[in-house]
This record gives structure tokens, sequence and C-alpha cells, in this order.
């Protein structure tokens, strides 16, 4: 029979009961799906982390592969003035030493096509390469420049340019926008895309730390020295007027005597030396 309120204003037993299993049942679900949430977030922000990993050691061992190029081309021009030497011998000797070398500038070249087949093969040799010069050195040597490690070639010299031009840094994924539209849509609220990996925001913010770093020690020695090139000036300028002061003060009477007595004993020297 259904259960009729008493003078009590606590409800019935098995209703209480029946509450309590419901809540206790709703908070098992909230913590679960809490659980579930933390362990994608987590997945999501190791996947991110691995993922700068290998680019960072991606970067490495391109600039490894890059240094024993340059290693390998250095040698071989070092070798090619004793190699064309070699070859004027062998062709001055005569007929009996032409087919010699004909056979050595053959394996030469075989090898130098091997070279070039093994070094085509190489990962590092697809898209852009960096501009080199005649003598086969980089145009630009990819330095650190200060700005610290974990950082790609050139990264920091391409942050510290926005940086010295006060524009805004870009981020990943912010294509076909200036810096002031992003400025403002971050203003109005939106996340741009570059934002909204923590792990990738993260990276971005150490790196434009190290820069800015970099870039305020670079400032603070500009300032510095600027500083000692006008305390020189200042104090080159103080010895100036101290020496003209002292060229325009009159001599003391005993100097001035001196001087027309050294000049009055040079005179008759001269008017000595022109009698005799």
């Amino acid at each position: 029979m259904p259960w009729i309120w008493a003078d009590s204003p606590s409800p019935p037993t098995d209703v209480l009961e029946a509450v309590r299993e419901e809540a206790a049942k709703l908070d098992r679900e909230r913590k679960r799906r809490g659980r579930a949430k933390k362990a994608k977030q987590d997945a999501t922000e190791a996947r991110a982390e691995a993922q700068a990993t290998a680019a960072e050691a991606e970067a490495a061992a391109g600039a490894v592969r890059a240094d024993q190029r340059a290693a390998s081309e250095a040698e071989e021009q070092a070798a090619a003035p004793a190699a064309a030497a070699g070859d004027q011998e062998s062709a001055s000797t005569g007929a009996a030493g032409a087919p010699g070398a004909e056979g050595t500038s053959a394996q030469g070249a075989d090898g130098a096509l091997d070279g070039d087949d093994s070094g085509s093969d190489s990962d590092s040799d697809f898209g852009p390469m960096p501009l080199r010069g005649d003598d086969g050195e980089l145009m630009v040597q990819p330095s650190r420049g200060g700005f610290g490690g974990a950082m790609r070639p050139g990264e920091g010299q391409k942050i510290a340019a926005f940086v010295q031009a006060g524009k805004r840094v870009p981020r990943r994924g912010e294509v076909a926008w200036s810096g002031e539209e992003i400025t403002k849509f971050e203003a109005s609220g939106y996340v741009m895309s570059g934002s909204r990996n923590v792990r990738m925001n993260e990276v971005r913010l150490r790196k434009e730390n190290q820069v800015f770093n970099a870039e305020e020690k670079r400032a603070m020695a500009m300032l510095n020295w600027e500083q000692e090139q006008q305390r020189q000036e200042q104090s080159l300028a103080a010895l100036a007027r101290i020496v003209e002061e002292q060229a325009a003060r009159p001599l003391p009477v005993s100097v001035q005597e001196a001087a027309r007595a050294r000049a009055a004993a040079v005179a008759a020297e001269a008017t000595k030396q022109t009698e005799e």
C-alpha cells in the first residue's frame, strides 16, 4: 500500500535508501568519467611529447649528417689537387703509363659516381638545402647563437628576428593571418590552434623565453658598451680641457728667464760659428 507521511518531517527509510543509492551511483559514474578524461589527457600529452622528442632527435641526426657530408666534401676538395698532379705525372711517362692512368681515372670516376649515388640516397638531400658558397661552406652557419639548446638549427635566429623587429612571434598552425589579426582574435576570446595543445604550448613558451633572455643579455651588453664609450668620451673631453687650460696659462718667471737664457746661448753659439 502507498506510504503516508507521518507527523515527523523525515521521509520513509526506504525512500532515503533509494536516494542514497542513486546518489552513490551518480558519484561513481562521475569519478569514472573523470578518470577516463584524465587518462585521455595524459595519453595525448605523452603522444605530443614523444612527437617533440622524435622531431628533436631527427633534427640532431640531420645536423650530424650535414656535418659528415661537409667533412667528406672537404676531404674530396683536399684530395683533388693531389689526384690532378698524379694524372699529369702518369701522362708524362709515356704510352706505357697511359692505360694505368686511364684505369685510375676511370676508377676515380666510378668512385665519384658511387659517392654521388650514396649521397643522393640520404633523406637529408630532399627538400630545400642551405645555400653554400664557392668553397662549399654554408653561407649562413646554423649556429645556435647563444639561444640555448633543444632548438632546431636556425630556429633561434628566426624567432630573434621577430623579437628585434618588435613583431609577434608566429605559432604553429597560424597560416594566412597577420600578427595584428591574430592578436585581435585572441583578445576576442578565440583560441588559436598553436595554443590548444598543452605540451606544444609549453615547448613554444620555453623556446621564446630562451630567445627573450638571450636578446635581453645582448641588449644589456650593448647598453654597457655604449655607456663605456660615453664614459671614455667624457674622460677624453675632460683631459683635453685640462690640456687647453694648462696651455693657455702663462709660464712662471723662472721658466721664462731660463728659456730666454737658453735662446741667447744658442744665438751666441750660432754667431761664433758664423764668424769662424
